[in-house]
């Protein structure tokens, strides 16, 4: 580096020194022609340090890290690992730098046999490129300790991670739908037994003004697991989104014979929030119950009630927005 730093300033001062010496509109041809001349010799001279850096530099010898990917062999009929393995392994390694090179730009892999309980990494990387003059100075993680289980399956449903965001007065009409909505996983059975769902990366979306239909990977797996998906399609309906209206009565509910409540208003008003292509039905049809349950008034002390709104349609989708008045006087009249 302290070599390269070195041209790099001595490039410099050499280009401001010919910009201030041969610039302008006032330089003849042959001072163009002088000017770059010494450039290119500069150039060259230049590319060739840096080769005689490089060809000094690759011969002696220096320490570098190399990842190893880690690939399974053949498991036994029915079982499978309990125990988490990593995916890479870090090794230091030293030797002369042209050696390690190749080392440093090839992709690596160790492929370990997990019938043993023990596999030692160190050995076994030294043995994969002992023949290539370098030497093994650190493993990490140096030796892996596998365990084997009887192999299981399950069917588990598929968890949709969001961030969305929607334009105006857009948004889902009901919910996200993912197809298909649960995978198979299979693999030991103490850790398949213990998954009770998977999740999704996160769909994030923005400014979302249309129906969704995205494909979304799964949740990275664990080596030791294998699933019949790797990603999920999920789609929704969206819709803009306009206000309404209802006034309903205030009903009781489980009231014995012989008494009756009155409420004061005995009307509420509910205002909802709908689809817009859906808003015309919303305002012919009864959309809301204002319920309240006879034993919530006989253990109310304050003679107020708020009573519990239920959505009635179920194919309309509505949400109430505010309900006037939360909270209504009421007394009983025993006959």
């Amino acid at each position: 580096m302290n070599i390269l730093n070195t041209l790099q300033r001595t490039w410099d001062w050499f280009r401001a020194r010919f910009d201030s010496g041969y610039g302008g509109g006032l330089a003849s041809e042959s001072g163009i022609m002088e000017r770059r001349e010494k450039v290119t010799v500069f150039v060259i001279s230049i590319i060739i340090a840096l080769v005689m850096w490089v060809v000094v530099n690759l011969g002696r010898d220096l320490n570098t890290t190399v990842q190893f990917e880690l690939t399974v062999g053949e498991l036994p009929a029915n079982m499978a690992l309990a125990s988490d393995l990593p995916e890479q392994v870090t090794a230091t390694i030293s030797g002369e730098g042209w050696r390690l090179l190749p080392l440093r730009n090839n992709a690596q892999t160790i492929a370990i046999d997990i019938n043993q309980p023990e596999v030692l990494l160190a050995d076994m990387i030294r043995e994969k490129i002992g023949a290539t003059g370098v030497n093994v100075l650190a493993v990490q993680p140096p030796i892996l300790r596998t365990v084997l289980e009887d192999r299981v399956s399950k069917r588990i449903p598929v968890v949709v991670r969001h961030d969305l965001s929607f334009r105006g007065q857009h948004n889902l009409v009901g919910v996200l739908v993912a197809s298909p909505d649960s995978i198979t996983i299979t693999g030991a059975q103490s850790i398949v037994n213990g998954i009770q769902n998977w999740p999704t990366d996160i769909l994030e979306l923005e400014g979302v003004n249309n129906d969704i239909m995205e494909r979304v990977p799964l949740q990275h797996m664990p080596v030791i697991l294998k699933a019949d998906h790797a990603e999920i399609t999920v789609s929704a309906r969206v819709s803009e989104y306009t206000e309404g209206e209802q006034r309903v009565r205030i009903e009781v509910s489980d009231i014995p014979m012989g008494s009756e409540v009155n409420f004061n208003p005995a009307y509420i008003t509910i205002r909802y929030t709908i689809p817009i292509e859906e808003y015309t039905i919303s305002q012919t049809a009864p959309m809301f119950s204002a319920i309240v349950p006879y034993a919530d008034l006989r253990a109310d002390s304050t003679g107020y009630i708020s009573p519990m709104i239920t959505t009635l349609s179920d194919t309309l989708h509505a949400s109430v927005r505010s309900v006037q008045p939360r909270r209504v006087s009421y007394f009983e009249v025993i006959r």
